[in-house]
């Protein structure tokens, strides 16, 4: 009785490793002639990761930018640090602190959340550092001393 158990279970071991492999085995792409030298990718699966669908080699967004939009889509947009003072001035900020005791600052607007501030900064200090025009609206992301601290949705 313990040799015929000990044989199904060692029969199904081995479906379960060969089931395994085929289901692991991603293949190679057809056109993998379509990365070039110069790009820092080095091949077509990373091309297609860091630039989208399409592969193109221009310059590069981020795939994903967050707020599920894709950044292929996205066009960088022009916006001056008035208007995002403006817009911020409308904002009431939410503090909270995590267990490992980074300050997290919610931005909310009208009761929606629509971004946030990872630090304790105060909204005056802080700089753009980019914009994406988004199917949602603007996507900034804000900066201080060249590195990103948080983002905000300008609708």
């Amino acid at each position: 009785m313990r040799k015929r158990i000990l044989g199904i279970g060692l029969l199904a071991l081995a479906v379960g490793l060969v089931f395994g492999a085929v289901a692991a085995y991603q293949g190679v792409p057809e056109n993998t002639a379509q990365t070039t030298d110069s790009c820092m990718c080095g091949s077509y699966i990373q091309a297609r990761y860091m630039h989208g669908q399409n592969g193109d080699h221009g310059k590069g967004t981020p795939q994903f930018m967050g707020l599920g939009v894709k950044g292929q889509y996205l066009g960088e947009a022009e916006i001056s640090e008035e208007q995002v003072q403006e817009y911020l001035s409308n904002v009431t900020i939410e503090k909270f602190v995590t267990p490992r005791g980074i300050t997290v600052q919610r931005l909310v607007l009208d009761g929606e959340y629509i971004g946030k501030i990872v630090g304790d900064y105060d909204l005056s200090s802080l700089e753009v550092y980019k914009a994406y025009e988004t199917q949602n609206g603007i996507k900034v992301f804000l900066s201080y001393d060249g590195n990103i601290v948080g983002f905000f949705l300008m609708k």
